[in-house]
């Protein structure tokens, strides 16, 4: 309603408030479900909040200035009416991975099979798809021969951590699209 075209926290303290902080994209993606929280965690969570009871007045007074209170309650009022709704895999969402045009056919659908399960385990574990694994991540692995759990690690694909975690199950969603893969061309070969 006032214009701002980039509604970051920072950026908007920023431009209503005049004041500069510098986020870590680091400390934003840090593990937030582990206790106790670090120091560097705690002074994030303090940054984050710290001058908001500010912002909430200098945005309020804006509206006011600008005419746009009943707008603005019309809008919060709709906001607050919305309905949650679980969030379903986007099926052609691997092919906006960074990377996706440059796989080989098979690799794709090897991307998609794990792009799908990264959904499903993030759904499972109640995480961050990029916690569980990164888009580059996901693109290793499709283009990676991979044959074992200590491949994922020596390769440099994955660190041990997500090896350990999660390495038989991806290694049993690239045996399975391995196998599908040699039946379509096994069915291709035996029609030509």
């Amino acid at each position: 309603l006032l214009g701002s075209r980039h509604l970051a926290l920072s950026t908007l303290i920023g431009e209503y408030l005049g004041i500069t902080f510098d986020k870590e994209k680091k400390m934003q993606r840090s593990r937030w479900d582990g206790r106790p929280l670090s120091k560097d965690q705690l002074r994030y969570a303090v940054a984050d909040t710290e001058h908001l009871f500010a912002l909430y007045h200098k945005l309020n007074e804006e509206l006011r200035l600008r005419g746009l209170e009943a707008e603005a309650a019309k809008v919060f009022g709709e906001i607050a009416e919305a309905q949650w709704r679980e969030k379903e895999c986007d099926r052609r969402g691997h092919e906006r991975i960074n990377g996706y045009q440059g796989l080989q056919a098979e690799e794709r659908r090897r991307l998609q099979k794990l792009f799908r399960w990264r959904f499903q385990k993030a759904k499972e574990i109640n995480r961050a798809l990029f916690m569980v694994l990164s888009e580059g991540e996901l693109i290793a692995l499709a283009k990676a021969e991979i044959g074992s759990a200590e491949e994922l690690l020596t390769g440099g694909i994955l660190s041990a951590g997500k090896t350990e975690s999660y390495g038989r199950e991806l290694l049993e969603v690239l045996k399975r699209e391995e196998a599908l893969s040699h039946g379509r061309s096994r069915a291709g070969s035996l029609v030509s």
